[in-house]
């Protein structure tokens, strides 16, 4: 109990009552309090009701400590809860001392301070307590997650204690398991210097392709961080070199496995701010790009650091070397950047073409316009990058703009669908054509020409019909096709297909021979391609 009033109130000190206590269990002395005089704490161990023989033993004890010692504040400390009787025998004692401050801890205030202090439960209860506490840890298991989310957070946190407590002592971890993994992440503490190595073997054919690039990703990441996952196919041994105290807890094991690196990463105090810059012939800048950079990788010989443009659908991996050489120094101090940058443009599917612009616009100048791509930071051109790194990203970058340039001539703004097929990006590319410069190519178009029930026989007798295949043209009064959830109207028409014929041919013939009405279908063949022509005086864009 005095460790208890201790930690309530610091400055109280304990008196051995061997020899009597002279009327205290603990007192704080005078010079802690502001008041003249001592505060004295008078423990009794009661249980059951304030008898007349306990209520003679406590008058006794607070008469002594006035006697004895000059108080300020008299505290009863005593494990029951005063009936209505003994708070008026109470209040006649501090009728009785006036000048003394009486205060009285009961049940209820030791309760609540045992709830709040589970270091304090442990000493009292010894080995009880612990094996109550796994006993209702092991009830709150079998009892099911009635609560819901709470119970489950509540579990965590009752499986984390218990992992710490097995921690080693110099070392900190967590532990985590899923369907097809188990994971601890185990991490120094301050001032311990003990290391945990890893010692493998790959074996990377030279003749495989796939080997080939799990090997350079390895290497990348381990000059410049990163993460790389080499599979159990590429590994021949894997042994973890433990420190003692560790070794218990993790029995020696070696043989393959698949193996998961990831290097240190921290987030960059403040993030750096390049852009991507594509200039033409002359130095004139055609398009930017913002890159902010936000993470840095850690490696043996350099390091990588992580960024994304506004949209977060284009991120760039650049690999600087710790080593910049003296060739490289410019008159101003900047050095160039020596390593290499790495372009990822996540699927547009789900983000407006609008957003996707910029970069888009940087591709197609790099890949189609010829010009050059370079880095900035601020007014500082910084180095140039290799165009080719480009030219993975020219199909999206195409389909970016076709969309904005579509979506902007219809008032539309959409976000790029997860299911735009081929045939539609084809058609819809055709109509932007058509809007734009009059004129547009539609690869593997099909067009339908209705026939009426009487003029079958007649559509017959056409020479696209009984002869080889030559040329149709047909003016449409007002064409209107759909792709991407858009419908364009590319108003009147002239669709010219070389070597036409007709698809359906047997869908035709049955029809005549049942003098019904039938849609005929007429596609170029031998890789020809139909092309749409405006019969409108001016292109619409």
């Amino acid at each position: 109990m005095k460790m208890l009033i201790k930690k309530i109130d610091p400055q109280a000190q304990g008196v051995d009552g061997s020899g009597g206590d002279g009327g205290r269990d603990s007192y704080v002395p005078t010079r802690y309090l502001s008041g003249d005089g001592m505060r004295v704490y008078e423990v009794k161990s009661f249980t059951g009701r304030m008898t007349g023989s306990r209520r003679s033993q406590t008058k006794k004890s607070l008469a002594k400590a006035v006697r004895k010692h000059s108080l300020s504040e008299w505290v009863l400390i005593v494990p029951l809860e005063f009936s209505p009787a003994e708070i008026a025998w109470w209040e006649s004692l501090e009728a009785q001392y006036p000048d003394v401050k009486l205060d009285r801890w009961c049940v209820d205030w030791l309760d609540d301070q045992l709830n709040q202090d589970e270091g304090l439960r442990r000493f009292l209860e010894g080995e009880e307590y612990q094996v109550s506490q796994r006993l209702a840890e092991l009830n709150m298991e079998q009892a099911g997650m009635v609560n819901g989310v709470p119970d489950l957070f509540r579990r965590q946190r009752t499986l984390h204690a218990r992992a710490a407590e097995m921690a080693p002592r110099r070392w900190d971890w967590t532990i985590s398991a899923g369907e097809n993994y188990e994971k601890v992440e185990i991490r120094p503490r301050p001032g311990n210097d003990a290391t945990v190595s890893v010692r493998g073997k790959f074996a990377f054919p030279a003749d495989d392709a796939a080997a080939a690039a799990v090997r350079q990703s390895w290497l990348d990441a381990l000059a410049f961080g990163g993460s790389v996952t080499v599979e159990e196919r590429f590994v021949e041994d894997v042994t973890m070199v433990l420190p003692e105290d560790l070794q218990d807890l993790f029995p020696p094991d070696s043989g393959p496995g698949t193996v998961q690196f990831d290097s240190p990463q921290a987030e960059l105090a403040t993030p750096v701010l390049f852009h991507l810059v594509a200039e033409d012939g002359d130095g004139n800048q055609v398009c930017r790009l913002p890159i902010s950079f936000t993470t840095r990788l850690a490696g043996a010989t350099g390091a990588t650091i992580v960024g994304a443009d506004v949209s977060h659908t284009v991120t760039a991996h650049l690999q600087m070397s710790y080593q910049m050489p003296l060739a490289e120094r410019v008159e101003d101090g900047w050095q160039a950047l020596v390593g290499q940058l790495k372009l990822a443009w996540a699927s547009p599917a789900g983000h407006l073409p609008s957003t996707l612009r910029p970069m888009a616009e940087l591709v197609k100048a790099c890949v189609s316009e010829g010009a050059s791509l370079y880095v900035w930071s601020g007014r500082q051109r910084l180095a140039e990058l290799p165009t080719p790194i480009m030219a993975d990203l020219a199909d999206v970058a195409d389909l970016v703009l076709l969309l904005d340039d579509l979506q902007e001539h219809l008032g539309l703004s959409e976000p790029v669908p997860d299911d735009l097929t081929e045939p539609e990006v084809l058609t819809l590319a055709m109509a932007w054509s058509v809007l734009s410069t009059g004129r547009g190519s539609w690869p593997n178009a099909v067009i339908n020409h209705p026939v009426a029930s009487d003029g079958v026989s007649v559509f017959m007798e056409h020479p696209l019909w009984s002869s080889e295949a030559g040329e149709l043209v047909i003016t449409h009064p007002n064409l209107v096709v759909n792709g991407s959830g858009m419908q364009v109207d590319l108003g009147p028409v002239e669709v010219r297909l070389p070597r036409a014929v007709v698809r359906n041919r047997a869908e035709v013939e049955a029809a005549g021979r049942a003098g019904t009405s039938v849609v005929a279908q007429f596609a170029s063949s031998d890789g020809a391609t139909p092309v749409i022509s405006s019969l409108s005086t001016e292109p619409d864009a």
